[in-house]
């Protein structure tokens, strides 16, 4: 736990090795063969709705070629917006219309909860160790809470 308490993988698309070398790279550049040296447990979460990193092209590759421990999670019906609350402030309207005006897409207060759950489940149980979040950490989880998050998970 100790050593993974250094090295997190964080973001669909951004790998950081360590808190103190906090090289940040881009998965393109990263590469498949990048993908494969990562030995941290790693956390995916993207949106069915996102036209940025839309999930078979950018989130389902780099699942795949991570090592274990592995999760992806598919909030449907989430943009790349929807993550965050930038489309709530007013100048997001002249030149964030495509990202935050997407058909359908969740709002940031229906897709915050189910991603902070997992995301504290997932550092509270990789990082700190305490293994009972591992039940947080699981489809039936994702479920019964909150109804709209394929997880896929690969130990």
């Amino acid at each position: 736990v100790t050593s993974m308490h250094s090295k997190l993988v964080t973001g669909p698309t951004t790998i950081a090795k360590t808190r103190k070398d906090s090289k940040a790279a881009q998965w393109p550049a990263f590469g498949d063969a990048g993908l494969t040296t990562v030995d941290v447990p790693a956390l995916l979460i993207g949106g069915s709705l996102d036209p940025t990193t839309p999930v078979d092209i950018e989130i389902h590759p780099i699942y795949e070629a991570l090592g274990q421990p592995k999760y992806e999670a598919i909030v449907q019906d989430a943009s790349h917006m929807s993550f965050t609350n930038i489309c709530d402030l007013p100048p997001a309207q002249y030149f964030l219309d495509d990202f935050c005006g997407v058909a359908g897409m969740l709002e940031n207060e229906e897709t915050f909860p189910p991603v902070n759950a997992l995301t504290v489940a997932f550092l509270n149980y990789y990082v700190r160790g305490e293994t009972q979040y591992g039940g947080f950490l699981t489809q039936g989880y994702l479920d019964e809470a909150f109804g709209f998050v394929e997880l896929k998970v690969d130990k």
